[in-house]
């Protein structure tokens, strides 16, 4: 059994958590020394790889160093006017890890990265960032980078999670507690990266405009957390498999995933990404970036059917919304718990939580209710006794109805919307 650790202590006085920090720093730095060895032409020196922090994401070591090097070639790497290096783009980056009360930060690792590849590292033990940055530009060496801020409180939650792990061996669950962990630290600070990426500062300003209130978003996510699909990138060199325990396995290809993480980096708002994931499906589809693992064939019979149906999609919204109104106000409910969509131009522009009276005898009082609180509301749903299946129009009430509400519904121009928002409410 594994000591158990000690709230507020430094990192170096807590022999649990530096030892469990230690595993993930050398399989980095054998994750490193991969990169050198394969760009070198002689392949990767050890056969598998670890990503970092998921304790069972042992994945081979060739398609990860080449889906790791164009990740952070594409993300991270500073694009000039010309090449200032021939190895490619500088990224540098440096680890920062912060006690609490801040002492001295027990570890500062300093990466030399060019075009994906860490080329060079350094560690540095109980000293300051301005100490290590001074040291680096007296070797003529760049201090400007990326750098990675974690306190010690946020590794421990980490640690707690990774021992939650060892004893259920819920791969989907610890993945699901490990994101929402991450965010949570990205808002109050203990985990950081300055400056901001272009992808995640996209990523956070579009979780801004997406508010639920006091809806359990981690709940209900753990809830689900068995429905998982396990997940394979298929990369060069070969695959990379994510076991989450699921019963189907959906297959991204590298391509796939790094338009994926370009259109997160180009894409400012909720109805660009909106925009984005609708064009990247029916593409997807066409360029077999997305496939079902074991049945390939079957879904590229499927993505034959469903990249016309995606396509429509956002015009049947758009239709709806210029016949109702732009923009146009959408207030989901169940029970006391609802969320209000606003569409502009058919792409959701924000969501945000809207309290729903819990003693409304008619979803008619409770759209008159929230009209007189939040403003004039286009319609109002709710599904009948809380159920919930794939037959929406069958399955909700709405206000103010007419005929050609009920035609868009079944057209399936808001079922998509219904079928991610009424899960979270209904938990």
């Amino acid at each position: 059994m594994s000591p158990t650790i000690t709230p507020n202590l430094p990192l170096n006085a807590d022999p649990a958590l530096k030892e469990w920090f230690r595993v993930y720093y050398v399989k980095w730095m054998e994750v490193a020394e991969n990169q050198r060895w394969a760009v070198a032409g002689r392949g990767p020196k050890y056969p598998t790889a670890l990503i970092p922090f998921i304790p069972f994401g042992q994945v081979p070591a060739l398609p990860f160093h080449h889906v790791l090097t164009s990740l952070i070639d594409s993300q991270l790497c500073a694009i000039g006017d010309r090449l200032a290096n021939p190895l490619g783009g500088k990224g540098h980056m440096a680890t920062i890890v912060i006690d609490e009360p801040e002492l001295p930060s027990p570890y500062i690792f300093f990466e030399t990265v060019f075009g994906g590849v860490v080329t060079d590292f350094r560690m540095y033990r109980d000293t300051t960032w301005d100490v290590v940055a001074a040291k680096l530009a007296a070797e003529n060496i760049d201090p400007n980078c990326y750098k990675k801020i974690v306190y010690t409180s946020f590794l421990r939650k980490l640690y707690k999670l990774h021992q939650q792990w060892l004893t259920d061996g819920d791969n989907a669950r610890y993945l699901i507690g490990f994101l929402t962990t991450l965010l949570a630290a990205i808002d109050d600070g203990t985990a950081k990266v300055e400056p901001r990426p272009l992808m995640l500062q996209n990523v956070l300003t579009i979780k801004d405009s997406v508010q639920l209130g006091d809806v359990d978003v981690t709940g209900t996510l753990l809830k689900f957390a068995h429905l998982a699909p396990n997940l394979t990138i298929a990369g060069r060199g070969g695959d990379m498999p994510i076991d989450l325990g699921g019963k189907l396995t959906l297959v991204l290809t590298e391509p796939g995933l790094l338009a994926l993480l370009d259109g997160l980096k180009f894409s400012k708002n909720l109805a660009e990404l909106t925009a984005f994931l609708i064009g990247f499906a029916g593409r997807g589809m066409t360029e077999d970036w997305i496939a079902l693992g074991g049945a390939r064939w079957l879904s590229k019979v499927s993505a034959y059917f469903l990249r016309h149906r995606i396509r429509a999609l956002p015009k049947k919204v758009q239709i709806l919304t210029k016949i109702m109104g732009n923009p146009f106000r959408l207030l989901l409910c169940v029970k006391d718990k609802g969320v209000l969509v606003t569409f502009n131009n058919g792409l959701p522009e924000s969501v945000k939580p809207a309290p729903v009276p819990p003693d409304a005898a008619s979803l008619k009082d409770v759209w008159l209710e929230c009209c007189a609180k939040q403003g004039f509301i286009n319609l109002a749903v709710r599904p009948k006794e809380g159920k919930f299946n794939l037959q929406v129009f069958e399955q909700i009430d709405y206000y103010p109805q007419n005929d050609f509400v009920k035609y868009m519904m079944r057209k399936g121009a808001l079922q998509f919307l219904f079928g991610l928002v009424f899960p979270f409410l209904s938990s």
